[in-house]
């Protein structure tokens, strides 16, 4: 979706509440955006009577009522409502649209916890790192996390860390790669753990060893080679004098975090 929506359609003085007690929205544009941001969450109660009375009574959109009251009558699955309702916007191009095409149907017959999974693994390959790190962090809240696989276990420590890091979180990112390490015995916890101690080197940001975990001269310096390579790259600096310059001001560790959840560059180097 664009940063900039221009709403082309009717807007409502009486707003609809997709969540009892949240932000209403007040247009068949905001109500997109609510349902974008909010893939995971789209099932048949989402498509209730009310919404489609408040399409067409207050938005006047009597063709998208009346269709989706037909869907509803004729048993279609609720990605099929969403796609009608997002088709029928204006707000994507076809690009758009099947874009979102593929990732509503990834998330058929998942469970509520996977399609959280997919749906942040989704944020992350956009960049969006802010709303990718909300819905991991959400996941690690309750009992949902203890519902996972263990291959999704791993996936969401191991990609929270890879926000953390980007952001110069060394001491976060560097608990959830030692836990992907020594909890589930995982390579790529290694590998992140001895990349984020070898940038940690070459920015002179500080940063503690956890005890055990020792590599050979030889790998620290073929990091160290790689972290080169990255750096040479415009872009890179950029990002990562942007996150040193908040660092260095001295900020708490918990605003920093806060500051993460806005929009910011980021050093993208894992």
């Amino acid at each position: 979706m664009k940063d900039f929506i221009l709403c082309q359609n009717k807007q409502s003085e009486v707003p609809y509440f997709p969540v009892p007690g949240q932000e209403p929205v007040y247009s068949l544009e905001e109500l997109c955006f609510y349902m974008h941001g909010h893939l995971f969450l789209l099932e048949e109660a989402f498509f209730s009577d009310e919404l489609i009375a408040w399409l067409q009574d207050q938005l006047g959109l009597t063709g998208l009522s009346s269709s989706l009251r037909d869907m509803k009558a004729a048993g279609k699955d609720p990605s099929e409502l969403t796609e009608k309702i997002f088709s029928q916007s204006g707000v994507y191009d076809r690009e758009e649209l099947a874009e979102l095409h593929h990732m509503i149907v990834s998330l058929q017959d998942k469970s509520a916890v996977e399609r959280q999974i997919i749906y942040a693994d989704y944020l992350l390959s956009q960049k969006n790192y802010r709303e990718a790190l909300s819905v991991y962090l959400d996941l690690r809240k309750d009992g949902r996390f203890l519902q996972m696989s263990e291959d999704l276990q791993k996936r969401t420590i191991y990609h929270t860390g890879v926000i953390y890091a980007r952001f110069l979180l060394f001491g976060e990112a560097s608990d959830q790669f030692v836990e992907l390490y020594q909890k589930y015995e995982d390579e790529r916890g290694l590998q992140a753990y001895l990349l984020l101690k070898a940038t940690a080197e070459k920015e002179q940001i500080p940063f503690t060893d956890v005890e055990g975990i020792v590599a050979e001269e030889e790998e620290m310096e073929a990091l160290s080679d790689r972290i080169d390579t990255l750096a040479s790259d415009s872009a890179f600096q950029t990002a990562r004098n942007n996150a040193k310059e908040v660092l260095q001001s001295r900020i708490s560790k918990d605003a920093w975090i806060g500051m993460l959840l806005k929009k910011y560059e980021v050093v993208d180097s894992f």
